[in-house]
């Protein structure tokens, strides 16, 4: 199925049961509860769309494994879980709410850019494009999960962070910020050269490789 041209907002949930959804080009696609994918890769084509999830206030919604285009967590008061991967293509955007990774992975090829929160507990989080949670960013980790940045990093990018036994990797192959927060392991890779913000901690192992 074919949605062309104009806007789609949902209220309820998007299930996709059997077939193919196809997005249109830059189609907007706003979603109020869970996003449910039960036919699994390319059942949903993303095109150059984006993709709004608004949980209702209080409320928790769930996504399925998926790729998307652009997506946008804009969910004041709620909770977006995902439930398995997640692989963004283009810009990840949290306007406001939350996305709880728990132990999932999700991989952004674009900017990512959080003014909610962010939290995970054994997950993955890979930013291979810029990453940004200065002003009101949160991020949080409660195990040891790993916050991954392959790319260039805001002043003040990691927000409000609370690291708990988290890994937090610069990958650059060029010139990256240190941000100053407190870390449990702090890893470099890459050839890119990276610069501390200010006097840094890590209250585990630091990894050069």
């Amino acid at each position: 199925a074919t949605f062309e041209n104009a806007a789609i907002t949902v209220n309820g949930n998007v299930t996709i049961a059997a077939g193919v959804l196809a997005a249109n080009a830059t189609q907007a696609i706003s979603v109020g509860g869970n996003w449910d994918n039960q036919v699994g890769s390319g059942a949903f084509t993303e095109s150059t769309s984006t993709v709004t999830l608004t949980a209702a206030l209080t409320s928790a919604a769930t996504t399925s494994a998926e790729t998307w285009n652009n997506l946008t967590i804009n969910a004041p008061g709620g909770i977006v879980t995902a439930n398995s991967t997640q692989t963004v293509g283009a810009a990840f955007t949290v306007t406001a709410g939350t996305l709880a990774l728990d132990d999932q992975a999700m991989t952004v090829a674009g900017a990512t850019d959080n003014n909610g929160t962010l939290t995970a507990s054994s997950g993955t989080f890979t930013a291979d494009g810029s990453f940004d949670a200065s002003g009101t960013g949160v991020i949080t980790f409660t195990d040891a999960g790993s916050l991954v940045l392959n790319n260039t990093v805001a002043a003040n990018g990691l927000g409000a962070f609370t690291r708990g036994t988290s890994t937090v990797t610069y990958g650059s192959a060029g010139a990256q910020t240190v941000d100053n927060v407190a870390y449990h392991h702090l890893t470099k890779s890459g050839a890119g050269t990276a610069s501390l913000e200010a006097a840094t901690t890590a209250a585990g192992n630091l990894t050069v490789s």
